[in-house]
């Protein structure tokens, strides 16, 4: 399991996919309910807010 990512106060939220460790970096506090993960194609399910 990939180590927790050290998160810049930027205002910025960060979420990681818990199926290939993918990090993605959004303006708003919550995925799109159709979010799917651009390496592995999983969805907003099996992402968690890091």
């Amino acid at each position: 399991k990939p180590a927790p990512v050290a998160t810049a106060d930027d205002g910025k939220f960060r979420f990681r996919c818990r199926i290939c460790g993918h990090i993605h970096v959004t303006d708003t506090p919550d995925l799109p309910d159709d979010f799917i993960c651009p390496l592995c194609k999983h969805g907003k399910d099996d992402f968690e807010r890091i």
